[in-house]
Protein backbone atom coordinates (compact mmCIF):
# COMPACT_ATOMS: atom_id res chain seq x y z
CA UNK A 1 0.00 0.00 0.00
CA UNK A 2 1.11 3.40 -1.11
CA UNK A 3 1.93 5.71 1.72
CA UNK A 4 -0.24 8.31 0.06
CA UNK A 5 -3.25 6.20 0.33
CA UNK A 6 -5.10 6.33 3.42
CA UNK A 7 -8.20 3.14 4.80
CA UNK A 8 -11.48 4.47 6.23
CA UNK A 9 -10.67 2.67 9.70
CA UNK A 10 -13.25 2.74 12.32
CA UNK A 11 -11.12 4.41 14.56
CA UNK A 12 -10.83 7.16 12.35
CA UNK A 13 -14.33 7.46 11.42
CA UNK A 14 -14.83 7.88 15.42
CA UNK A 15 -12.35 10.33 15.71
CA UNK A 16 -14.45 12.33 13.31
CA UNK A 17 -17.37 11.87 14.38
CA UNK A 18 -15.51 12.98 17.90
CA UNK A 19 -14.41 15.92 16.50
CA UNK A 20 -17.88 17.22 14.94
CA UNK A 21 -19.52 16.24 18.31
CA UNK A 22 -17.03 18.62 20.37
CA UNK A 23 -16.75 21.86 17.63
CA UNK A 24 -20.89 21.49 17.62
CA UNK A 25 -20.85 21.74 21.72
CA UNK A 26 -17.87 24.01 21.82
CA UNK A 27 -17.80 26.40 18.60
CA UNK A 28 -21.05 28.57 20.35
CA UNK A 29 -19.00 29.04 22.90
CA UNK A 30 -16.64 31.31 21.28
CA UNK A 31 -19.69 33.24 20.31
CA UNK A 32 -19.56 34.17 24.08
CA UNK A 33 -15.71 34.80 24.08
CA UNK A 34 -16.04 38.41 24.13
CA UNK A 35 -18.55 38.29 26.81
CA UNK A 36 -15.23 36.86 29.00
CA UNK A 37 -13.37 40.41 28.96
CA UNK A 38 -16.18 42.52 29.76
CA UNK A 39 -16.54 40.24 32.95
CA UNK A 40 -12.87 39.91 33.82
CA UNK A 41 -13.04 43.73 33.92
CA UNK A 42 -15.51 43.74 36.50
CA UNK A 43 -14.16 40.85 38.54
CA UNK A 44 -12.90 41.26 42.19
CA UNK A 45 -9.25 40.43 41.78
CA UNK A 46 -8.61 39.15 44.95
CA UNK A 47 -11.49 36.93 44.98
CA UNK A 48 -10.13 35.78 41.43
CA UNK A 49 -6.41 34.99 43.15
CA UNK A 50 -8.14 32.95 45.62
CA UNK A 51 -9.44 30.58 42.83
CA UNK A 52 -6.59 30.53 41.24
CA UNK A 53 -4.10 29.37 44.29
CA UNK A 54 -7.25 27.04 45.09
CA UNK A 55 -7.06 25.48 41.64
CA UNK A 56 -2.97 24.81 41.96
CA UNK A 57 -3.70 23.38 45.20
CA UNK A 58 -5.71 21.11 44.17
CA UNK A 59 -2.41 19.96 41.38
CA UNK A 60 -0.12 19.41 44.75
CA UNK A 61 -3.13 17.75 46.84
CA UNK A 62 -3.62 15.33 44.12
CA UNK A 63 -0.24 14.13 43.39
CA UNK A 64 0.30 13.39 47.28
CA UNK A 65 -3.18 11.79 47.08
CA UNK A 66 -1.84 9.61 44.61
CA UNK A 67 1.47 9.37 46.15
CA UNK A 68 0.58 7.83 49.26
CA UNK A 69 -2.29 5.57 47.58
CA UNK A 70 0.70 3.78 45.22
CA UNK A 71 3.19 4.01 47.82
CA UNK A 72 3.15 0.90 51.09
CA UNK A 73 4.97 3.54 53.53
CA UNK A 74 3.22 6.43 52.30
CA UNK A 75 5.78 8.56 53.05
CA UNK A 76 6.25 11.82 50.86
CA UNK A 77 9.80 13.27 49.54
CA UNK A 78 10.67 16.26 47.95
CA UNK A 79 11.30 14.60 44.67
CA UNK A 80 7.89 13.21 44.60
CA UNK A 81 6.19 16.11 42.24
CA UNK A 82 8.87 15.98 39.58
CA UNK A 83 8.33 14.63 36.30
CA UNK A 84 10.88 11.44 36.60
CA UNK A 85 9.11 10.25 39.66
CA UNK A 86 5.94 10.01 37.96
CA UNK A 87 6.80 8.22 35.17
CA UNK A 88 8.69 5.94 37.47
CA UNK A 89 5.70 5.89 39.66
CA UNK A 90 3.28 4.88 36.62
CA UNK A 91 5.46 2.37 35.34
CA UNK A 92 5.75 0.76 38.98
CA UNK A 93 2.40 0.44 39.95
CA UNK A 94 1.38 -0.85 36.42
CA UNK A 95 3.82 -3.93 36.50
CA UNK A 96 2.84 -4.85 40.26
CA UNK A 97 -0.96 -4.50 39.43
CA UNK A 98 -0.17 -6.81 36.30
CA UNK A 99 1.93 -9.46 38.48
CA UNK A 100 -0.93 -9.39 41.52
CA UNK A 101 -3.40 -10.54 38.76
CA UNK A 102 -1.25 -13.38 37.40
CA UNK A 103 -0.30 -11.30 34.08
CA UNK A 104 3.10 -10.70 34.68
Amino acid sequence: MNKSQRTITPFRVFILLLVLVGVYFLLPQLGSFKDTFVVLRHAFWPWMLVGLLASLLTFFAGAIVQFAAGNLSGRFTKYAISPSYFRRFICQSFIVACSQKGHA
